[in-house]
């Protein structure tokens, strides 16, 4: 089977907000796609894996992490065929030798920096640096698209927009 491994070491469902939101519904169709030609695996910090085991609503293989080297660690044995970094950026496996899918919403540090403290702004920064090794960047709209063509290194044809959806049946 073809073998997805999902980083979800940032993930945080208490807190993530809208990109947790996005992660979810990502795991989400992986779970509901697997079977004998898909095969998840779901990296998530130790942490999170009962809550994370309780809201994927069955049996998933969740591989713990610890540390960020304990990730890169856990990505080289498995030798995924494709890494799937659904958060914010590629952070820890950013370095890995497999390709990578990941979801950038906004480019916020770069347009708004005085929203952030140092520090928080030179982890952004870090997550936008590795940006161009992605295979493919995932933003939310063409204004952020263009802001990332602005901002980064990422080729143009390495950076999709899938806009945000919406939930069915929920009255205005």
């Amino acid at each position: 089977p073809y073998v997805c491994l999902v980083n979800l070491t940032q993930l945080d469902l208490l807190q993530n907000g809208g990109v947790g939101r996005i992660a979810a519904e990502v795991s989400r169709l992986l779970i509901d796609q697997s079977g004998d030609q898909l095969r998840p695996v779901f990296l998530v910090r130790w942490g999170e894996i009962p809550r994370f085991r309780a809201w994927a609503g069955r049996p998933v293989v969740v591989v713990p992490s610890f540390t960020s080297v304990d990730a890169r660690r856990s990505a080289n044995a498995i030798r995924p065929d494709l890494i799937v970094s659904p958060l914010f950026g590629m952070s820890p496996l950013a370095r890995v030798p497999f390709p990578v899918i990941t979801q950038i919403p906004d480019t916020l540090v770069f347009d708004h920096p005085e929203l952030f403290e140092r520090r928080a702004r030179m982890g952004r920064m870090r997550v936008y640096d590795a940006l161009p090794s992605a295979e493919r960047v995932v933003t939310i709209s063409q204004f952020s698209r263009d802001q990332l063509l602005r901002h980064t290194a990422v080729k143009p044809d390495r950076i999709s927009v899938i806009g945000l959806g919406s939930d069915f049946g929920v009255d205005d």
